[in-house]
């Protein structure tokens, strides 16, 4: 657990603990054959989320504040949409659910009121290995025992999402974790990235030459934001490859490099400016919260506990919640109202048939009810191969403190280098330890990703964990580690923000879809449409009610955990 000391040290933190450990029991909403149209409900939301991710509850969060009714609408009987955490029963029953909703036909003219359809989510296999019939042997442990994640962040010490979560009394409901060292492997052998130039500087594996160029390009990188690096460089469109040979840095270093940068393009397709911005961040967070780690994550399924927390949080500030039903149809009705009616523009029938009305709708790509699915284009779009695996093995040997008086880490990274001068996008592994509270004790779970196009298989990325634990076996040969369980999946998410403004859909844009970019790390521009929904709706009145700036409600939230 990361001392609040540390973080009390710059953010005024009381201290990083969980109150809440329950999850929800999967409330499985099923289409019905039609909708059965009730009256209109006298509750006028001002806004009604769709939360797709983590950050969603932050919408309804920051306008709860100033008297904003919200209405927190979820077709999932979870918290989290994509950013949900599972148990192993769970799991089974959303790939169930992603498979039926590919293959049934509705009689909705919106697919996407159905649950289990998606845009965001496809291709999931489940796996179930038997590793042994012995009493004694490696074994799945409960279903409950696991808090499984679809979209694992770590989230840097320097982030600006972390002041988010304090400025907002969010913080004093989780408990975080440190991420630990970062790894390439390379041919079956694994090796530790030195991540900061004083590791470089005790490598011993590194010749003088090789640590002269690096720590040159360390200084380069750690340039005063007011000194660009792309000011030194000669284009806007030079790779990280490109920078890299400019500072004569061999050939074997630029998967290390590259992993700081978490990129999941290949140094040939990584844009350079980008790519030392985001070094630049690991190298600041080291050190920042304490020694020998610079990322943390949050306890019991990373951001789908934030979520959790996140939503009680709106709960109590006023949200009202409604799981298990979704969106059906919006309709924009200020022509039928009288001259100068208040009523809000927007007529909103839920899938239960309940009619609300309300000035805006905000959500994700598979929560707002459109028509025909909306095109993914060339720029914007991030197709990922996902999986998740459960190790038998804690793979301890990973997870070592990385500094005398540094935390045992829970996480580690390790990016597989894939064939040399194949232009190949890496693969990253996320190890967490049981530590976590994402599974038992005495085992781990692994998540990788890897940058795909359709022609890729699923089998790349369980290759690439059974060769890690194969790697982990070498280093410690009392280990045996196996593989128990595996889900692999296809993730697309888009990287823009869309008001959806054009006709036949919405002729205005009270509707909005938000979504983001696939990141390994929670990033910073994260709270950024929120901050502009606020600023559009509150005007002059944030001058009462700052911008996701409460009074500690711990005790609020604790008491509605009871």
């Amino acid at each position: 657990m990361i001392s609040s000391d540390s973080l009390g040290r710059r953010d005024n933190v009381r201290g990083l603990r969980r109150t809440y450990s329950g999850q929800l029991d999967p409330l499985r909403f099923q289409a019905p054959e039609s909708i059965m149209i009730r009256s209109e409900t006298r509750f006028p939301a001002y806004l009604i989320e769709l939360p797709p991710t983590c950050i969603f509850p932050f919408y309804g969060d920051s306008l709860a504040s100033p008297g904003k009714k919200i209405l927190h609408v979820d077709r999932n009987g979870y918290y989290g949409g994509s950013d949900a955490g599972f148990s192993l029963q769970e799991v089974d029953t959303w790939v169930k659910d992603l498979q039926k909703g590919k293959n049934s036909s509705q009689p909705f003219d919106n697919i996407l009121t159905f649950v289990g359809s998606s845009q965001v989510f496809s291709e999931p296999q489940l796996a179930h290995i038997e590793v042994s019939t012995d009493d004694d042997g490696p074994r799945l442990g409960p279903s409950r025992a696991y808090t499984l994640s679809l979209n694992p962040q770590i989230v840097y010490a320097r982030s600006d999402f972390l002041p988010t979560l304090v400025s907002s009394q969010i913080h004093a409901q989780l408990e975080f974790l440190a991420v630990g060292s970062w790894w390439v492997l390379r041919n079956n052998e694994l090796r530790k990235i030195p991540s900061t130039r004083e590791d470089v500087f005790n490598d011993d594996t590194l010749s003088v030459r090789d640590k002269r160029s690096l720590m040159k390009f360390l200084r380069f990188v750690l340039q005063d934001e007011d000194h660009s690096p792309i000011e030194s460089i000669d284009s806007p469109e030079t790779t990280l490859k490109q920078t890299l040979e400019g500072f004569k840095i061999p050939e074997s270093l630029h998967s290390p490099i590259l992993a700081l940068a978490l990129s999941t393009q290949p140094s040939t397709l990584t844009n350079s400016d980008h790519a030392i911005r985001r070094i630049r961040r690991h190298l600041q967070s080291v050190g920042y919260f304490g020694p020998g780690f610079g990322a943390v994550i949050a306890k019991y399924g990373g951001n789908s506990e934030i979520a959790q927390v996140a939503c009680r949080a709106q709960a109590v500030g006023g949200g009202v919640y409604l799981l298990g039903s979704g969106i059906h149809n919006i309709d924009h009705v200020n022509q039928e109202e009288p001259e100068g009616s208040q009523q809000p523009p927007l007529r909103v029938t839920l899938t239960d048939g309940t009619i609300v009305r309300a000035h805006r709708v905000v959500g994700g790509i598979d929560d707002v009810p459109i028509p025909t699915p909306v095109p993914f284009s060339a720029e914007g779009e991030a197709t990922m191969l996902q999986s998740i695996s459960i190790i038998s093995d804690p793979l301890s040997d990973l997870l070592s403190p990385t500094s005398d008086n540094g935390p045992v880490p829970a996480a580690a990274i390790i990016l597989v280098e894939r064939a040399n001068g194949s232009g190949q996008p890496p693969i990253y592994l996320q190890v967490h330890s049981e530590d976590t509270g994402e599974c038992p004790a005495n085992q781990s779970v692994v998540y990788a990703c890897m940058h795909s196009n359709s022609q890729e298989n699923n089998a790349v990325l369980y290759d690439a964990v059974s060769e890690l634990i194969g790697a982990v076996g070498q280093m410690n040969t009392k280990r045996n580690p196996k593989i128990l369980w595996h889900l692999s999946y296809r993730t697309r998410l888009h990287s823009t923000e869309m008001a959806l403004t054009s006709e036949p859909l919405y002729s205005n844009s009270n509707v909005g879809i938000v979504s983001r970019r696939f990141d390994l790390a929670v990033e910073d521009e994260i709270t950024k449409p929120i901050r502009s929904l606020w600023d559009d709706i509150i005007g002059a009145e944030a001058l009462n009610h700052p911008f996701l700036l409460f009074e500690e409600r711990g005790q609020s939230l604790e008491d509605d955990n009871d």
